[in-house]
């Protein structure tokens, strides 16, 4: 009992060992051990939460760039294309001819001479890949084509997923471009 009561003083009289202060060396190393048993099971599941919301803002960014590109050929009555792009950020961007994928950002222009310069620059997507079907031209009725072809809504879409995919566990998501331009996405696993 590390408190004595003496019954004449009616108080309380500190004993000749003292009442503990911190923590000793043993309780110390147990929560340290507790603590790294914890962060080694939630540090996984933290980081494929990181890539799987990547790959969802890309895919966002993917549907809002072609929803934008067409919304913009039906409004000013033109035709509007949609590609990608190695270098977003330069002075004058250009389309790439070779492209590497969606990921390094995309451009999004009249084509028409004279109906304006650029209408918005897609921003480079880290930590995903996005696969290539090429640029997207949207006529003034906002219907896409590819390479002057129609598009063919089975084989026209974009795969995000995670540049460290994990097989099976890591999500990918599916952006489909439909034959009159509307677009939906679905949702799967890594391959």
């Amino acid at each position: 009992m590390p408190y004595m009561y003496n019954r004449n003083k009616r108080k309380q009289v500190l004993t000749s060992w003292t009442r503990a202060r911190g923590f000793t060396l043993l309780e110390l190393m147990i929560v340290l051990g507790i603590v790294a048993i914890m962060a080694s099971i939630a540090v996984p599941s933290f980081t494929r939460m990181i890539r799987g919301q990547r790959v969802l803002a890309a895919s966002n960014a993917m549907i809002a760039a072609i929803k934008i590109a067409r919304n913009e050929a039906i409004t000013r009555g033109v035709s509007v294309s949609l590609c990608p792009t190695d270098n977003p950020n330069a002075t004058t961007p250009v389309c790439n001819t070779t492209p590497t994928g969606w990921q390094s950002g995309w451009l999004i222009f009249p084509t028409a001479a004279g109906a304006g310069s650029l209408i918005r620059i897609g921003e480079p997507q880290n930590g995903v890949t996005m696969n290539n079907p090429g640029q997207v031209d949207f006529d003034n009725r906002g219907i896409p084509t590819i390479g002057g072809s129609p598009v063919d809504p089975l084989n026209t879409n974009v795969a995000v997923n995670a540049t460290s995919c994990d097989t099976g566990k890591d999500k990918e998501i599916i952006v489909n471009l439909g034959v009159t331009g509307t677009v939906h996405s679905t949702a799967s696993t890594c391959p």
